[in-house]
């Protein structure tokens, strides 16, 4: 017989085969299998690799079934068959809870998902999305289950079959009762029971009274939970004699009837344990009514329908109610405000499902709109088998201690408030065990940006010093303010890249009985008004001697050309050379004053902020070469020579005028402190980031002590040059300034009757 007829009469008595002996089934459709392997007929092999896997996975051989479903997605993805390949992956599904692959099976369901989308397969997209759903909430994902059930519901509710509806809502009921929204999923579990029942559709029975038999076992309602558990068994049994061979969903669905008798049996015995411990309840009742009678607390005690069975005098007092009002009725009935009543139910839920007794604080609103705050206790009590009973609860009334406790925690938010809001303030306290009490967020954030250290409510004080030097400091100054002494201070922290300077006070915290518990640290930043002082006194010291330059520094040699000039125009018997030579001394006195007024004239204006860094790239040799023009005059004077190394290729990123400024006052002064017959040198070397320019001149030196103060203008600093020249020292200032300004940096090495060399750097491109 040609394969094809053989895989249709296997196909058509599936149900037969599947429910055979497994190793006959397989025989027969390995045989048929060998013939096909080298087919092309790939629908045909996939329908069969599909047959084989489901007979694999019914016979409990998970992994066989799927390396045959995998092979049967290979030959349905060649003839594009996209139903098929969701039905696969969802057996797949099938195939994952089997073999505990729970990795696999969100991969699968979201594969079969896709394909029963991309054909249109309705039923198979509701199948799929139920298999999700109870994955996410096998996993307790019930957030997630709901989201695709609901979407799944919006879309195909009133479109897909009654079965396939029935199992969807019922799947949604179980996912909102799990979230805690029990009555809206209750309500749909009893509905579709009526709606099952109706149809006699004895699967979807089964699954609707699967769901409720869990509901009534998780509140402990056995009487329930039974009738729903033997209606779900015979259901089970009914249905799975329909038809369990081609529906693989269908056969997950059913339950395994050992266990369900095993179960049936332990809950005929609880129900009997149940009715025998009501019994024992109604003797004692005597007996605990006397007992909860001595409780001064309002008391009462409950069944799982949250149906009031006793309460003590308390209770009726506290809700002006008599006895015969309150038993039999539901709990909360006493209260008149709905939001309350609904949480309280929710509290009650909890407790009933806690191993453990269960507190919390409500408002609770009385008859006559009288609001109190309540702490309430619950506990489950039981029957000698340790199956929950019922439940007991107290109430205490804390109103009082909530509104004393509420002007507490007005008070203190109100004083923190302050403590955070004060800014440039750092506020902490300490214990007796030089631990953290209390410090507000300027503490905590300036301890973090300073030593990188995160403190906590109970950190160690000491933690935040590096040395024991400073522990053993800061300890002694705590030890005395724990004497009840207060001390204060100034502290200057100089070596970060911004100064900081806090004023400080510790202080004792005394308790009204005068024991010292504590000391409080407060300080605040006074940074910027020291600096401030600070900068006034340099600026002022700046203004004294720019003053000075002015008078004296700048007259001087302009009353001196005016006696020169005054003898020159006076005197009628000088010769030429005489004329001459007074004439030169005095174009050297006039460059020199010059030199001294432009100095003055870009000092004031890098004072006053008015100098712009125009930076563009030149070549440093034409700028050297420009530079030293004049200055080329001025050491002839002198007879010094001016000897430039420098390599033509380097570039640099600076102002042309600042850098003339710059190098014309080295060069000057290198010519004022050279010797006569001598050579100034200017060296260029460079890197990938920076150019160094060196003025270097071999005259009288500097002394060692002095360099520290060159570049200070408060800091009167004078040495004669080798002709007698006298400078302001503004010109190094001014240097100085320019070179920071252009993003470089001067510095001086000398040796005293030797040589000098003057040295900065300049930026390369604009990077830097």
């Amino acid at each position: 017989m040609p394969y094809k007829e053989r895989l249709d009469e296997l196909l058509n008595n599936a149900k037969q085969i599947v429910n055979s002996d497994p190793e006959t089934s397989l025989k027969n459709v390995l045989e048929l299998y060998s013939e096909m392997k080298e087919s092309n007929d790939y629908e045909s092999r996939g329908k069969l690799c599909k047959f084989i896997g489901t007979i694999y996975l019914k016979n409990g051989m998970p992994q066989l079934s799927v390396e045959y479903y995998e092979q049967a997605i290979s030959n349905f993805i060649l003839v594009n068959n996209l139903d098929e390949i969701g039905k696969i992956y969802n057996n797949l599904v099938i195939a994952a809870y089997y073999h505990k692959d729970y990795n696999k099976i969100e991969e699968y369901s979201k594969l079969a998902l896709h394909y029963f989308e991309e054909s249109g397969d309705t039923g198979g997209i509701i199948s799929v999305t139920n298999n999700l759903a109870k994955y996410y909430r096998n996993i307790e994902a019930f957030d997630k289950a709901y989201s695709l059930l609901k979407m799944i519901i919006s879309r195909y509710e009133k479109t897909i079959d009654d079965e396939n509806r029935t199992i969807m809502l019922a799947n949604y009921a179980n996912v909102l009762i799990n979230l805690g929204n029990t009555d809206e999923g209750l309500k749909i579990l009893l509905k579709l029971s009526e709606e099952v029942d109706e149809r006699k559709d004895n699967h979807c029975i089964a699954i609707v009274n699967l769901y409720l038999t869990e509901y009534y076992e998780s509140i402990g309602d056995y009487k329930r939970a039974l009738e729903c558990h033997k209606k779900r068994y015979r259901s089970a049994i009914v249905g799975r004699q329909e038809d369990i061979s081609s529906d693989l969903n269908r056969y997950l669905s059913t339950f395994n009837l050992d266990i369900d008798k095993l179960k049936f049996e332990r809950l005929e015995k609880q129900n009997e344990e149940l009715i025998e411990a009501h019994s024992e309840i109604s003797k004692k009742n005597g007996l605990l009514e006397t007992l909860i009678n001595t409780i001064p607390l309002p008391l009462f005690y409950c069944d799982l329908d949250y149906n009031y069975l006793g309460c003590n005098d308390e209770f009726v007092k506290y809700f002006h109610k008599n006895k015969t009002e309150i038993i039999g009725k539901k709990v909360g009935f006493t209260l008149t405000n709905e939001e309350e009543i609904n949480f309280l139910s929710q509290k009650i839920n909890q407790a009933r499902t806690s191993k453990t007794p269960i507190h919390f604080i409500s408002k609770l609103t009385r008859a006559g709109n009288d609001t109190r705050t309540v702490e309430i206790f619950y506990s489950g009590f039981y029957n000698k088998a340790g199956a929950l009973e019922g439940l007991l609860c107290m109430l205490k009334d804390i109103t009082q201690d909530i509104e004393q406790q509420e002007v507490v925690k007005r008070l203190n938010a109100h004083l923190q408030s302050i403590l955070e809001s004060a800014s440039q303030v750092y506020i902490c306290s300490i214990d007796r065990d030089y631990k953290f009490r209390y410090f507000n967020t300027n503490y905590a954030n300036a301890v973090k940006r300073h030593i990188g250290l995160e403190i906590s409510k109970g950190f160690d004080y000491f933690k935040r010093y590096q040395s024991q030097e400073e522990i053993r400091d800061k300890k002694k100054l705590l030890d005395r303010v724990f004497s009840g002494e207060t001390i204060s201070g100034v502290r200057e922290y100089s070596d970060r890249k911004k100064p900081e300077i806090l004023q400080y006070f510790y202080s004792p915290i005394v308790e009204e009985g005068g024991q010292i518990i504590g000391a409080t640290v407060f300080s605040y930043d006074i940074t910027e008004g020291v600096l401030a002082q600070r900068e006034l006194a340099l600026s002022n010291k700046t203004k004294d001697k720019f003053f000075s330059i002015i008078a004296h520094d700048l007259r001087s040699p302009i009353g001196n050309i005016k006696s020169a000039l005054e003898f020159l125009t006076t005197e009628e018997h000088l010769s030429t050379e005489e004329m001459m030579e007074m004439l030169d001394k005095l174009s050297a006195s006039a460059i020199n004053t010059y030199d001294l007024l432009e100095n003055l004239l870009q000092w004031s204006l890098t004072q006053r902020g008015l100098i712009e860094n125009n930076s563009f790239t030149y070549r440093l040799c034409d700028l050297i070469t420009g530079a030293i023009k004049i200055s080329r005059n001025i050491a002839h004077s002198k007879r010094i020579e001016l000897e430039v190394r420098c390599n033509s290729e380097i570039e640099v990123f600076v102002d042309k005028n600042m850098f003339f400024t710059i190098l014309r006052n080295l060069i000057n002064n290198a010519i004022k402190y050279s010797f006569e017959n001598s050579v100034i040198e200017i060296e260029v070397e460079s890197d990938q980031k920076y150019a160094v320019v060196k003025v270097i001149d071999h005259g009288v030196g500097i002394k060692a002590e002095v360099i520290p103060y060159l570049n200070q203008l408060d800091k009167t600093v004078t040495t004669y040059g080798t002709a007698g020249e006298i400078g302001s020292g503004l010109g190094l200032v001014l240097c100085n300034e320019l070179v920071n300004k252009l993003g470089g940096k001067l510095w001086v090495e000398s040796k005293e009757g030797k040589v000098s060399a003057f040295s900065f750097t300049l930026p390369v491109n604009e990077r830097y």
